[in-house]
């Protein structure tokens, strides 16, 4: 007896010292943070979800709301949340006991030279099994609860991609929207550009027969007035395809009737002048990011928590006879219950492969982390000298129509008082023409800058934390 209590434990110590051993901890990157980024501005003032409506164009509104019902690529993302969601609400039921239910009736002829003896061996009869099954995991390292862990965040993340394309869908949707109202207002910038050039082609027919001018000045005029009519063309052509790709964002059909826009550009939106301080908590890329990061790391501990026993309670009742009218009867039950427990010892190295592959996972997160974490902090940098630049440019060219303007006054001034001809008030109004197209350029220019800036430093929803009632229909 003492002996065979020695080799038990002899066994028992062999077993334990041949299990898989973790492998040691490798060097993994740091997240970043805003105290290593420098960022040390106060925080910017949160936008609601609806901005643009600061716009005034009514339009812009009902595309915008129609394009956040229809647009293909939201609606996949939602899609893909409710998947994830879906999944969590899957594996959370693991960590639950889980009862089931069990029925089994066949006619099964048994061998005469098995473990039945006669009558049973050699004869055909009823195999009938009835019962109740119960299934316990309780979880004891926390190996489950990572795994749920793990699904949460990464479901998470999928919330956050959700507003990351609806904030590319509204970025996508102003913008060509801004371009559509620029076009809309060049084409008609255009179209005087060009009846003022045939005006100088016929006013210099006119002088080449009055002999005051020569073929030189009639060709140079045919050739301004042929660049005058492509210019026309061309912002007809842009004017269709912004009207082609607004359609697009919206799902819609090409019968759409798309107006000119009606923006208001004097109403000013309250942007930061610096990178907002609670930056890294206002994008949601960033965010997204960051759950990664967590789900990651909550892997990595799924993988840690194969190393361990797996210990789980099982339990079972129910009936079991060879014939009908014995099935259900006190000599037919049978029930069980008891612990199982395995322990991984040798598995050619299967666990640790594991491992490694979920702390490279952990560290390609962090490392995708700091890389959207460092785009945004340039984005908004750029789009904050953008917007500088912009301002001080649309103000030149503000400054640069008004003069023109004035000099176009002073010629009209002249030609009335019969002080100048007609040619030098057309070319005038050509100037002009020519100013109020870049001045146009310009403002249309800021106001994707504007629109950029607002996306880039993130909204109000960004702010907000992920809930299944938010993502429904608009998230």
């Amino acid at each position: 007896m003492i002996r065979l209590q020695l080799f038990c434990v002899s066994c028992v110590v062999t077993l334990l010292c041949g299990c898989v051993a973790l492998p040691p901890p490798l060097p993994s990157p740091i997240a970043l943070d805003v105290d290593r980024l420098h960022i040390k501005a106060p925080a910017a003032e949160i936008l609601g979800n609806d901005w643009w409506v600061s716009l005034h164009d009514a339009q812009l509104n009902q595309l915008m709301a129609r394009a956040l019902d229809n647009n293909p690529s939201l609606t996949e993302a939602i899609a893909r949340l409710t998947r994830a969601r879906a999944d969590v609400s899957a594996i959370t039921t693991t960590v639950r006991p889980q009862v089931d239910a069990t029925a089994n009736l066949s006619r099964d002829h048994f061998s005469e030279a098995y473990i039945y003896p006669p009558p049973y061996g050699g004869g055909s009869w009823w195999n009938g099994q009835v019962g109740f099954g119960a299934h316990w995991d309780p979880d004891f390292w926390g190996r489950q609860r990572a795994v749920i862990q793990a699904a949460t965040h990464g479901a998470n993340a999928r919330a956050f991609d959700v507003r990351s394309a609806r904030s590319a869908l509204q970025s996508a949707l102003l913008d060509a929207y801004l371009d559509l109202d620029q076009q809309y207002q060049l084409l008609a910038l255009t179209e005087a550009y060009e009846y003022d050039r045939q005006q100088i082609v016929s006013l210099v027919k006119r002088r080449l027969e009055a002999g005051l001018d020569s073929d030189v000045e009639q060709t140079a005029a045919n050739a301004l007035l042929i660049d005058a009519r492509l210019a026309h063309r061309q912002v007809s052509v842009l004017l269709e395809l912004r009207e082609h790709q607004i359609r697009s964002l919206l799902g819609a059909e090409q019968d759409l009737v798309i107006s000119q826009p009606s923006l208001d550009y004097q109403a000013v939106l309250v942007l930061p002048s610096v990178i907002p301080g609670d930056l890294l908590l206002r994008r949601a890329d960033v965010l997204a990011a960051l759950e990664r990061v967590e789900a990651a790391s909550s892997q990595e501990a799924v993988a840690k928590r194969a190393f361990y026993p797996d210990i789980n309670i099982s339990g079972y009742i129910g009936f079991t006879a060879l014939t009908l009218p014995d099935l259900i009867s006190a000599p037919s039950r049978q029930y069980g219950v008891g612990p199982r427990l395995s322990l991984p010892i040798f598995d050619a190295g299967r666990l640790r492969a594991q491992l490694l592959g979920t702390r490279a996972d952990l560290n390609a997160a962090v490392a995708h982390y700091n890389a959207t974490v460092l785009r945004a902090v340039q984005e908004v940098a750029d789009q904050l000298t953008q917007v500088k630049a912009l301002e001080r440019e649309v103000q030149d060219q503000s400054d640069k129509l008004l003069q023109i303007n004035a000099a176009h006054t002073l010629v009209e001034r002249r030609a009335a008082s019969g002080l100048t001809g007609q040619l030098p008030v057309l070319e005038a109004d050509i100037r002009q023409l020519l100013a109020r197209m870049q001045y146009t350029h310009s403002r249309a220019l800021q106001g994707e800058a504007h629109v950029a800036l607002v996306l880039s430093i993130g909204t109000g929803n960004a702010l907000l934390s992920p809930s299944p009632s938010q993502e429904k229909a608009h998230p």
